[in-house]
């Protein structure tokens, strides 16, 4: 029997490392696969999270709009008032002056 390291023979160190290498590749694949299924909810809720940011950002937009428009009519409607105002004041001038 020919001994290598540790007075074991080659044979017996092959299977040795080969035995570590499967434990360690078992080892491995075991923590791979635990840390995918912690993360694929975790994932999971993550695009929901992201879809869900998405449809509040368009939901934002289009009140954005519907206030810039809802601004825009009440200018137009305060201008409309003005121009009665005037024409208020204008009329009133003309009877104040017809009357005198």
């Amino acid at each position: 029997m020919i001994h290598g390291l540790w007075g074991l023979s080659w044979g017996e160190i092959l299977s040795l490392v080969t035995l570590v290498g499967g434990g360690i590749t078992l080892f491995s694949k075991l923590v791979k696969g635990g840390m995918e299924s912690v993360l694929a909810p975790l994932r999971a809720s993550l695009d929901e999270l992201n879809g869900n940011l998405k449809r509040l950002n368009g939901n934002f937009h289009r009140q954005e709009n519907e206030i810039e428009k809802i601004n825009e009519d009440l200018h137009a409607h305060e201008l409309q008032l003005r121009e009665h105002d005037v024409e208020i004041e204008t009329l009133k001038k003309k009877e104040d002056s017809h009357e005198r």
